[in-house]
Protein backbone atom coordinates (compact mmCIF):
# COMPACT_ATOMS: atom_id res chain seq x y z
CA UNK A 1 0.00 0.00 0.00
CA UNK A 2 2.84 2.45 0.83
CA UNK A 3 4.32 1.84 -2.61
CA UNK A 4 0.96 2.56 -4.27
CA UNK A 5 0.54 5.80 -2.30
CA UNK A 6 4.05 6.90 -3.18
CA UNK A 7 3.48 6.17 -6.86
CA UNK A 8 0.19 8.08 -6.90
CA UNK A 9 1.94 11.02 -5.26
CA UNK A 10 4.68 10.87 -7.88
CA UNK A 11 2.17 10.82 -10.73
CA UNK A 12 0.29 13.77 -9.32
CA UNK A 13 3.47 15.78 -8.97
CA UNK A 14 4.56 15.05 -12.51
CA UNK A 15 1.16 15.97 -13.92
CA UNK A 16 1.22 19.43 -12.38
CA UNK A 17 4.86 19.94 -13.28
CA UNK A 18 4.43 19.13 -16.96
CA UNK A 19 2.32 22.22 -17.36
CA UNK A 20 4.73 24.46 -15.48
CA UNK A 21 8.07 23.55 -17.10
CA UNK A 22 7.64 26.22 -19.77
CA UNK A 23 5.25 28.86 -18.48
CA UNK A 24 7.09 30.22 -15.48
CA UNK A 25 6.05 33.00 -13.12
CA UNK A 26 7.99 33.54 -9.92
CA UNK A 27 6.47 35.39 -6.99
CA UNK A 28 3.11 35.28 -5.27
CA UNK A 29 -0.40 35.42 -6.55
CA UNK A 30 -1.58 38.37 -4.47
CA UNK A 31 -4.01 36.20 -2.47
CA UNK A 32 -6.25 38.32 -0.23
CA UNK A 33 -8.09 35.73 1.82
CA UNK A 34 -8.43 36.00 5.61
CA UNK A 35 -7.62 33.68 8.46
CA UNK A 36 -11.13 32.34 8.83
CA UNK A 37 -11.65 33.33 12.49
CA UNK A 38 -10.02 32.21 15.73
CA UNK A 39 -6.54 33.05 16.99
CA UNK A 40 -4.58 33.69 13.76
CA UNK A 41 -1.22 33.18 15.44
CA UNK A 42 -2.26 29.81 16.82
CA UNK A 43 -3.61 28.81 13.43
CA UNK A 44 -0.32 29.73 11.79
CA UNK A 45 1.61 27.67 14.35
CA UNK A 46 -0.62 24.66 13.71
CA UNK A 47 -0.16 24.90 9.94
CA UNK A 48 3.61 25.12 10.35
CA UNK A 49 3.57 22.12 12.68
CA UNK A 50 1.69 20.14 10.04
CA UNK A 51 4.35 20.99 7.44
CA UNK A 52 7.03 19.76 9.86
CA UNK A 53 5.68 16.23 9.98
CA UNK A 54 8.57 13.92 9.01
CA UNK A 55 8.52 13.22 5.28
CA UNK A 56 5.39 15.31 4.67
CA UNK A 57 7.28 17.84 2.53
CA UNK A 58 8.84 15.16 0.34
CA UNK A 59 7.07 16.33 -2.83
CA UNK A 60 9.07 19.58 -2.71
CA UNK A 61 12.04 17.56 -4.01
CA UNK A 62 10.35 17.32 -7.39
CA UNK A 63 10.13 20.99 -8.25
CA UNK A 64 13.05 22.35 -10.23
CA UNK A 65 12.88 26.05 -9.42
CA UNK A 66 10.55 28.82 -8.31
CA UNK A 67 8.65 28.45 -11.56
CA UNK A 68 7.25 25.18 -10.24
CA UNK A 69 7.24 25.76 -6.49
CA UNK A 70 3.96 27.73 -6.49
CA UNK A 71 2.26 24.90 -8.39
CA UNK A 72 3.55 22.15 -6.13
CA UNK A 73 3.10 24.07 -2.89
CA UNK A 74 -0.50 25.12 -3.34
CA UNK A 75 -1.58 21.94 -5.09
CA UNK A 76 -0.22 19.44 -2.58
CA UNK A 77 -0.12 21.38 0.68
CA UNK A 78 -3.36 23.01 1.92
CA UNK A 79 -1.38 24.37 4.86
CA UNK A 80 0.61 26.55 2.45
CA UNK A 81 -2.54 28.11 1.04
CA UNK A 82 -3.90 28.59 4.54
CA UNK A 83 -0.72 30.38 5.62
CA UNK A 84 -0.94 32.58 2.55
CA UNK A 85 -4.54 33.41 3.41
CA UNK A 86 -3.46 34.51 6.90
CA UNK A 87 -1.15 37.06 5.29
CA UNK A 88 0.80 39.07 7.92
CA UNK A 89 -0.64 36.97 10.74
CA UNK A 90 1.52 34.05 9.54
CA UNK A 91 4.82 35.95 9.38
CA UNK A 92 5.98 35.43 12.97
CA UNK A 93 5.44 31.66 12.85
CA UNK A 94 7.23 31.44 9.51
CA UNK A 95 10.24 33.41 10.68
CA UNK A 96 10.70 30.99 13.59
CA UNK A 97 11.18 28.22 11.04
CA UNK A 98 14.14 30.04 9.46
CA UNK A 99 15.98 30.18 12.78
CA UNK A 100 14.94 26.80 14.22
CA UNK A 101 18.26 24.92 14.80
CA UNK A 102 16.52 21.52 14.84
CA UNK A 103 15.89 21.88 11.11
CA UNK A 104 19.54 22.48 10.19
CA UNK A 105 21.16 19.77 8.07
CA UNK A 106 17.94 17.82 7.51
CA UNK A 107 16.07 17.10 4.30
CA UNK A 108 12.76 18.13 5.84
CA UNK A 109 14.33 21.34 7.12
CA UNK A 110 15.58 22.28 3.68
CA UNK A 111 12.21 21.64 2.06
CA UNK A 112 10.11 23.32 4.77
CA UNK A 113 12.26 26.43 4.70
CA UNK A 114 11.81 26.58 0.92
CA UNK A 115 8.04 26.57 1.44
CA UNK A 116 8.39 29.23 4.12
CA UNK A 117 10.42 31.46 1.81
CA UNK A 118 7.80 31.08 -0.89
CA UNK A 119 4.97 32.03 1.51
CA UNK A 120 6.89 35.06 2.80
CA UNK A 121 7.40 36.18 -0.77
CA UNK A 122 3.78 35.57 -1.77
CA UNK A 123 2.40 37.51 1.20
CA UNK A 124 4.92 40.32 0.63
CA UNK A 125 6.23 40.03 4.16
CA UNK A 126 8.73 42.89 3.97
CA UNK A 127 9.67 42.42 7.61
CA UNK A 128 11.23 39.10 6.54
CA UNK A 129 13.98 40.72 4.46
CA UNK A 130 16.63 40.73 7.17
CA UNK A 131 15.72 37.29 8.64
CA UNK A 132 15.90 35.83 5.11
CA UNK A 133 19.31 37.42 4.59
CA UNK A 134 20.53 36.04 7.92
CA UNK A 135 19.31 32.57 7.03
CA UNK A 136 20.96 32.65 3.60
CA UNK A 137 24.32 33.66 5.10
CA UNK A 138 24.10 30.94 7.71
CA UNK A 139 22.87 28.29 5.25
CA UNK A 140 25.67 28.98 2.82
CA UNK A 141 28.49 28.98 5.37
CA UNK A 142 27.43 26.88 8.35
CA UNK A 143 24.80 24.27 7.48
CA UNK A 144 25.96 20.96 6.04
CA UNK A 145 25.03 19.63 3.63
CA UNK A 146 24.32 22.97 1.97
CA UNK A 147 20.52 23.29 1.81
CA UNK A 148 20.18 23.87 -1.91
CA UNK A 149 16.39 24.08 -2.18
CA UNK A 150 15.85 26.62 0.58
CA UNK A 151 18.78 28.76 -0.58
CA UNK A 152 17.35 29.11 -4.07
CA UNK A 153 13.84 29.81 -2.75
CA UNK A 154 15.21 32.17 -0.08
CA UNK A 155 17.28 34.12 -2.62
CA UNK A 156 14.25 34.47 -4.85
CA UNK A 157 12.09 35.73 -1.96
CA UNK A 158 14.77 38.16 -0.80
CA UNK A 159 15.21 39.52 -4.33
CA UNK A 160 11.46 40.01 -4.82
CA UNK A 161 10.94 41.66 -1.43
CA UNK A 162 13.87 44.04 -1.92
CA UNK A 163 13.12 44.87 -5.55
CA UNK A 164 16.34 43.30 -6.86
CA UNK A 165 14.88 42.02 -10.10
CA UNK A 166 18.39 41.51 -11.44
CA UNK A 167 18.94 38.74 -8.88
CA UNK A 168 15.68 36.88 -9.36
CA UNK A 169 17.12 34.73 -12.13
CA UNK A 170 20.11 33.68 -10.02
CA UNK A 171 18.20 30.93 -8.26
CA UNK A 172 20.94 28.32 -8.56
CA UNK A 173 23.84 30.70 -9.02
CA UNK A 174 26.82 30.14 -6.75
CA UNK A 175 28.30 33.46 -7.89
CA UNK A 176 25.19 35.40 -6.90
CA UNK A 177 24.78 33.72 -3.52
CA UNK A 178 28.49 33.92 -2.67
CA UNK A 179 28.56 37.60 -3.53
CA UNK A 180 25.46 38.13 -1.42
CA UNK A 181 26.92 36.27 1.53
CA UNK A 182 30.15 38.30 1.12
CA UNK A 183 33.11 36.57 2.64
CA UNK A 184 32.11 32.92 2.55
CA UNK A 185 34.38 30.41 0.83
CA UNK A 186 37.01 33.01 -0.14
CA UNK A 187 39.12 30.48 -2.01
CA UNK A 188 36.19 29.52 -4.17
CA UNK A 189 35.16 33.13 -4.69
CA UNK A 190 38.57 34.05 -6.01
CA UNK A 191 38.37 31.23 -8.51
CA UNK A 192 34.71 31.06 -9.46
CA UNK A 193 33.47 34.64 -9.24
CA UNK A 194 36.02 35.82 -11.79
CA UNK A 195 35.15 33.07 -14.26
CA UNK A 196 34.25 34.35 -17.72
CA UNK A 197 32.95 32.31 -20.60
CA UNK A 198 33.85 33.90 -23.94
CA UNK A 199 32.67 32.77 -27.34
CA UNK A 200 35.26 30.98 -29.45
CA UNK A 201 35.97 34.16 -31.43
CA UNK A 202 36.27 36.19 -28.20
CA UNK A 203 33.66 38.62 -29.49
CA UNK A 204 31.13 38.10 -26.70
CA UNK A 205 30.75 36.74 -23.18
CA UNK A 206 28.27 33.93 -22.61
CA UNK A 207 25.90 34.41 -19.69
CA UNK A 208 26.09 31.45 -17.32
CA UNK A 209 25.53 30.45 -13.72
CA UNK A 210 27.54 28.19 -11.43
CA UNK A 211 25.40 25.87 -9.35
CA UNK A 212 25.51 26.14 -5.58
CA UNK A 213 26.32 22.48 -5.04
CA UNK A 214 24.85 19.03 -5.65
CA UNK A 215 22.94 17.50 -2.77
CA UNK A 216 24.28 14.17 -1.53
CA UNK A 217 22.73 11.04 -2.97
CA UNK A 218 19.64 10.22 -0.97
CA UNK A 219 18.09 6.72 -0.89
CA UNK A 220 14.69 7.98 -2.02
CA UNK A 221 15.96 10.68 -4.36
CA UNK A 222 14.87 10.06 -7.95
CA UNK A 223 17.71 12.21 -9.28
CA UNK A 224 21.01 10.56 -8.48
CA UNK A 225 24.46 11.85 -9.26
CA UNK A 226 26.01 8.44 -8.67
CA UNK A 227 25.03 6.60 -11.84
CA UNK A 228 25.18 2.92 -10.95
CA UNK A 229 24.22 0.12 -13.36
CA UNK A 230 21.28 -0.66 -11.11
CA UNK A 231 20.06 2.93 -11.28
CA UNK A 232 20.45 2.94 -15.04
CA UNK A 233 18.32 -0.18 -15.35
CA UNK A 234 15.61 1.38 -13.21
CA UNK A 235 15.64 4.57 -15.23
CA UNK A 236 15.57 2.61 -18.50
CA UNK A 237 12.34 1.02 -17.32
CA UNK A 238 10.38 4.07 -16.24
CA UNK A 239 12.21 7.22 -17.20
CA UNK A 240 10.31 10.17 -18.57
CA UNK A 241 6.96 8.74 -17.69
CA UNK A 242 7.25 6.15 -20.45
CA UNK A 243 5.37 3.54 -18.46
CA UNK A 244 3.31 6.01 -16.43
CA UNK A 245 1.55 7.08 -19.65
CA UNK A 246 1.33 10.71 -18.56
CA UNK A 247 3.23 11.91 -21.62
CA UNK A 248 2.31 9.80 -24.68
CA UNK A 249 5.85 9.15 -25.86
CA UNK A 250 6.05 6.81 -28.82
CA UNK A 251 9.69 5.82 -29.12
CA UNK A 252 12.40 4.23 -26.96
CA UNK A 253 14.20 6.39 -24.42
CA UNK A 254 17.83 5.60 -23.57
CA UNK A 255 19.43 6.88 -20.37
CA UNK A 256 23.13 7.45 -21.03
CA UNK A 257 24.77 9.42 -18.22
CA UNK A 258 24.23 10.60 -14.67
CA UNK A 259 21.77 13.24 -13.56
CA UNK A 260 24.07 15.81 -11.97
CA UNK A 261 22.32 19.14 -11.77
CA UNK A 262 25.64 20.98 -12.07
CA UNK A 263 25.03 21.68 -15.76
CA UNK A 264 22.14 22.04 -18.19
CA UNK A 265 21.30 21.07 -21.76
CA UNK A 266 22.97 24.13 -23.29
CA UNK A 267 26.26 23.62 -21.45
CA UNK A 268 26.17 19.91 -22.38
CA UNK A 269 25.58 20.83 -26.03
CA UNK A 270 28.05 23.68 -26.45
CA UNK A 271 30.65 23.13 -23.68
CA UNK A 272 30.62 19.35 -23.04
CA UNK A 273 34.19 19.32 -21.74
CA UNK A 274 33.22 21.55 -18.82
CA UNK A 275 30.33 19.30 -17.73
CA UNK A 276 32.85 16.67 -16.59
CA UNK A 277 35.03 18.93 -14.46
CA UNK A 278 35.61 17.16 -11.11
CA UNK A 279 34.95 20.36 -9.14
CA UNK A 280 31.19 20.86 -9.26
CA UNK A 281 31.60 24.56 -8.52
CA UNK A 282 33.43 24.94 -11.84
CA UNK A 283 30.55 23.56 -13.90
CA UNK A 284 27.76 25.84 -14.99
CA UNK A 285 24.42 26.38 -16.68
CA UNK A 286 24.20 28.41 -19.91
CA UNK A 287 20.95 30.33 -20.08
CA UNK A 288 18.71 29.84 -23.09
CA UNK A 289 18.88 33.48 -24.14
CA UNK A 290 22.62 33.04 -24.74
CA UNK A 291 22.27 30.26 -27.31
CA UNK A 292 21.80 32.58 -30.28
CA UNK A 293 24.94 34.45 -29.22
CA UNK A 294 26.91 31.19 -29.37
CA UNK A 295 25.46 30.29 -32.77
CA UNK A 296 26.31 33.71 -34.19
CA UNK A 297 29.85 33.84 -32.85
CA UNK A 298 31.07 30.29 -33.20
CA UNK A 299 30.66 29.55 -36.88
CA UNK A 300 27.30 27.79 -36.79
CA UNK A 301 25.21 27.65 -39.95
CA UNK A 302 21.45 27.07 -39.99
CA UNK A 303 20.85 24.02 -42.20
CA UNK A 304 17.28 23.33 -41.09
CA UNK A 305 15.99 23.64 -44.65
CA UNK A 306 18.52 21.11 -45.97
CA UNK A 307 17.90 17.68 -44.37
CA UNK A 308 20.35 16.14 -46.81
CA UNK A 309 23.10 18.11 -45.04
CA UNK A 310 22.21 17.02 -41.50
CA UNK A 311 24.82 14.87 -39.82
CA UNK A 312 25.22 13.11 -36.51
CA UNK A 313 26.70 15.54 -34.02
CA UNK A 314 24.99 18.61 -35.44
CA UNK A 315 23.10 20.81 -32.98
CA UNK A 316 19.35 20.44 -32.72
CA UNK A 317 17.49 23.37 -31.20
CA UNK A 318 13.89 23.64 -29.95
CA UNK A 319 12.36 27.13 -29.96
CA UNK A 320 9.16 28.44 -28.52
CA UNK A 321 7.47 31.82 -28.67
CA UNK A 322 8.03 33.83 -25.51
CA UNK A 323 5.10 36.02 -24.60
CA UNK A 324 7.24 38.36 -22.52
CA UNK A 325 9.80 39.22 -25.19
CA UNK A 326 7.58 38.47 -28.22
CA UNK A 327 10.35 36.48 -29.88
CA UNK A 328 11.11 32.81 -30.37
CA UNK A 329 13.62 31.81 -27.71
CA UNK A 330 15.75 28.66 -27.50
CA UNK A 331 14.24 26.27 -24.94
CA UNK A 332 16.28 23.12 -25.40
CA UNK A 333 19.37 21.95 -27.29
CA UNK A 334 21.16 18.69 -27.98
CA UNK A 335 23.21 16.81 -30.57
CA UNK A 336 21.79 14.63 -33.34
CA UNK A 337 22.51 10.95 -32.70
CA UNK A 338 20.76 9.36 -35.70
CA UNK A 339 19.37 10.84 -38.88
CA UNK A 340 15.95 11.18 -40.40
CA UNK A 341 14.49 13.43 -43.06
CA UNK A 342 12.02 15.22 -40.75
CA UNK A 343 10.90 15.61 -37.13
CA UNK A 344 8.14 13.03 -37.73
CA UNK A 345 10.66 10.30 -38.53
CA UNK A 346 11.04 7.93 -35.51
CA UNK A 347 14.74 7.30 -36.13
CA UNK A 348 15.53 11.00 -36.12
CA UNK A 349 17.00 11.11 -32.62
CA UNK A 350 19.22 13.27 -30.48
CA UNK A 351 21.11 13.19 -27.20
CA UNK A 352 20.82 15.90 -24.57
CA UNK A 353 20.72 16.73 -20.86
CA UNK A 354 17.06 17.15 -20.01
CA UNK A 355 16.22 19.85 -17.49
CA UNK A 356 18.23 20.48 -14.38
CA UNK A 357 17.75 17.29 -12.42
CA UNK A 358 17.47 14.77 -15.23
CA UNK A 359 20.12 12.54 -16.81
CA UNK A 360 21.64 12.64 -20.27
CA UNK A 361 19.21 10.76 -22.50
CA UNK A 362 18.77 9.80 -26.14
CA UNK A 363 15.24 10.34 -27.49
CA UNK A 364 13.41 10.86 -30.75
CA UNK A 365 12.82 14.41 -31.92
CA UNK A 366 9.09 13.83 -32.23
CA UNK A 367 8.88 12.72 -28.60
CA UNK A 368 10.89 15.75 -27.46
CA UNK A 369 8.41 18.01 -29.22
CA UNK A 370 5.79 16.77 -26.77
CA UNK A 371 7.75 18.38 -23.94
CA UNK A 372 9.26 21.26 -25.89
CA UNK A 373 6.51 22.18 -28.39
CA UNK A 374 7.41 24.77 -30.98
CA UNK A 375 9.85 24.81 -33.89
CA UNK A 376 12.92 22.65 -34.47
CA UNK A 377 16.17 23.86 -36.04
CA UNK A 378 19.40 22.12 -37.07
CA UNK A 379 22.73 23.97 -36.92
CA UNK A 380 26.26 22.88 -37.76
CA UNK A 381 29.76 24.26 -37.31
CA UNK A 382 31.48 21.30 -38.88
CA UNK A 383 34.70 22.09 -40.72
CA UNK A 384 33.50 23.03 -44.15
CA UNK A 385 29.97 23.28 -42.80
CA UNK A 386 29.05 25.23 -45.91
CA UNK A 387 29.42 21.99 -47.86
CA UNK A 388 27.88 18.60 -47.29
CA UNK A 389 29.92 15.77 -45.84
CA UNK A 390 29.83 12.75 -48.16
CA UNK A 391 32.83 10.86 -46.79
CA UNK A 392 32.16 7.14 -46.73
CA UNK A 393 31.29 4.24 -49.00
CA UNK A 394 28.96 4.79 -51.97
CA UNK A 395 27.43 2.37 -54.44
CA UNK A 396 27.72 3.70 -57.98
CA UNK A 397 25.57 2.85 -61.04
CA UNK A 398 26.82 4.63 -64.15
CA UNK A 399 25.69 4.79 -67.79
CA UNK A 400 27.85 6.33 -70.49
CA UNK A 401 26.70 7.12 -74.03
CA UNK A 402 29.34 7.77 -76.66
CA UNK A 403 28.25 9.39 -79.94
CA UNK A 404 31.07 9.85 -82.47
CA UNK A 405 31.23 11.56 -85.88
CA UNK A 406 33.95 10.49 -88.33
CA UNK A 407 35.54 13.58 -89.81
CA UNK A 408 36.53 11.88 -93.04
CA UNK A 409 33.28 10.06 -93.88
CA UNK A 410 30.79 12.11 -91.89
CA UNK A 411 29.37 8.88 -90.50
CA UNK A 412 27.96 8.74 -87.01
CA UNK A 413 28.12 5.86 -84.61
CA UNK A 414 26.96 5.39 -81.02
CA UNK A 415 28.01 3.23 -78.10
CA UNK A 416 26.20 2.71 -74.80
CA UNK A 417 27.90 1.30 -71.72
CA UNK A 418 26.78 0.46 -68.19
CA UNK A 419 29.00 0.07 -65.16
CA UNK A 420 28.53 -0.39 -61.43
CA UNK A 421 30.77 -0.63 -58.43
CA UNK A 422 31.73 0.81 -55.09
CA UNK A 423 33.88 3.80 -54.20
CA UNK A 424 35.26 5.04 -50.89
CA UNK A 425 34.90 8.82 -50.85
CA UNK A 426 37.07 11.09 -48.73
CA UNK A 427 36.54 14.78 -48.13
CA UNK A 428 38.86 17.62 -47.15
CA UNK A 429 36.58 20.53 -46.32
CA UNK A 430 34.64 20.92 -49.61
CA UNK A 431 37.11 19.01 -51.79
CA UNK A 432 36.11 15.43 -52.61
CA UNK A 433 38.04 12.47 -54.02
CA UNK A 434 37.97 8.68 -53.88
CA UNK A 435 40.63 6.03 -53.48
CA UNK A 436 40.41 4.76 -57.09
CA UNK A 437 40.61 8.17 -58.68
CA UNK A 438 37.22 7.70 -60.36
CA UNK A 439 35.73 10.81 -58.79
CA UNK A 440 37.08 14.21 -57.77
CA UNK A 441 35.53 17.63 -57.33
CA UNK A 442 33.99 20.10 -54.92
CA UNK A 443 30.74 20.69 -53.08
CA UNK A 444 29.07 24.07 -52.81
CA UNK A 445 26.27 23.75 -50.29
CA UNK A 446 24.44 20.64 -51.47
CA UNK A 447 25.50 21.19 -55.08
CA UNK A 448 28.14 18.81 -56.46
CA UNK A 449 30.60 19.80 -59.17
CA UNK A 450 32.55 16.65 -59.95
CA UNK A 451 34.77 15.05 -62.55
CA UNK A 452 33.69 11.44 -63.06
CA UNK A 453 35.92 8.90 -64.80
CA UNK A 454 34.56 7.26 -67.96
CA UNK A 455 36.57 4.43 -69.57
CA UNK A 456 35.56 4.24 -73.21
CA UNK A 457 36.36 1.57 -75.75
CA UNK A 458 36.36 3.38 -79.07
CA UNK A 459 35.30 1.86 -82.35
CA UNK A 460 38.85 1.06 -83.36
CA UNK A 461 39.07 -1.01 -80.13
CA UNK A 462 41.37 1.47 -78.42
CA UNK A 463 40.49 2.38 -74.81
CA UNK A 464 40.17 6.03 -73.94
CA UNK A 465 39.84 7.40 -70.41
CA UNK A 466 38.11 10.73 -69.98
CA UNK A 467 36.88 12.70 -66.99
CA UNK A 468 33.48 14.19 -67.63
CA UNK A 469 32.20 17.21 -65.76
CA UNK A 470 29.02 16.23 -63.94
CA UNK A 471 26.72 18.12 -61.59
CA UNK A 472 24.01 17.16 -59.16
CA UNK A 473 22.48 17.74 -55.73
CA UNK A 474 22.79 15.62 -52.61
CA UNK A 475 19.43 14.28 -51.53
CA UNK A 476 19.98 12.83 -48.03
CA UNK A 477 21.42 9.43 -49.03
CA UNK A 478 21.70 9.70 -52.80
CA UNK A 479 23.33 11.86 -55.47
CA UNK A 480 22.17 11.99 -59.09
CA UNK A 481 24.89 13.27 -61.42
CA UNK A 482 24.63 14.22 -65.10
CA UNK A 483 27.05 15.83 -67.51
CA UNK A 484 28.64 15.72 -70.94
CA UNK A 485 31.94 16.49 -72.62
CA UNK A 486 33.48 16.37 -76.08
CA UNK A 487 36.49 14.20 -76.92
CA UNK A 488 38.51 14.95 -80.04
CA UNK A 489 41.12 12.88 -81.83
CA UNK A 490 42.59 13.10 -85.38
CA UNK A 491 39.83 10.92 -86.87
CA UNK A 492 36.63 11.79 -85.04
CA UNK A 493 34.72 13.96 -82.60
CA UNK A 494 32.87 12.17 -79.82
CA UNK A 495 30.20 13.46 -77.44
CA UNK A 496 30.36 11.66 -74.09
CA UNK A 497 27.22 11.79 -71.94
CA UNK A 498 27.33 10.43 -68.38
CA UNK A 499 24.55 9.67 -65.91
CA UNK A 500 25.45 8.29 -62.49
CA UNK A 501 23.57 7.50 -59.31
CA UNK A 502 25.45 7.31 -55.99
CA UNK A 503 23.76 5.62 -53.05
CA UNK A 504 25.18 5.58 -49.53
CA UNK A 505 26.64 2.24 -48.65
CA UNK A 506 27.54 0.83 -45.22
CA UNK A 507 29.79 3.45 -43.59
Amino acid sequence: MKRIIKRVLMLGIMVVLLGSFIYCGGGGDGSTGGGGGGDATAQAESYVSALKQPGYSRAVDFFTDNCNLPVVAQTLYPEVQSLINLKSDSTAALLKVLSDPTLDGTEDGDRIRALVAYILEDTRAYSAVEPLANYLRRAFTEIQPIPFISIQAGMHAWAVLTGHDDLIRGLYDYDTVAAFVAGSHPSLQSEVLKHTLPTSNNQADIGHTHIIVDLPVLPKNYYQTDFTPEKKAALDNVFYLKQDKIAPFQDPIKVLESSSRSYCCHSWTFRPQDTTLPDLYQRYHISGDQVDKILANEGYINITAYPQRWREGDVILFRRFDRTTNIDLPRHTGRISSLGPSSAYPDFRFTSKWSMFHPVVDVSVRDALRVYPGSVEVWTNRLGGQCDNISGVWQVAQTTTLTCTNWETGGEESLYEEASGEIAVTQDVCNVSDSTGDLTGTIDGVHCNFLLKASLQSFDLATTVVYVKVKGDIDFDSISLTGSDTVLDPKMSCLVQVNALLLRGPN
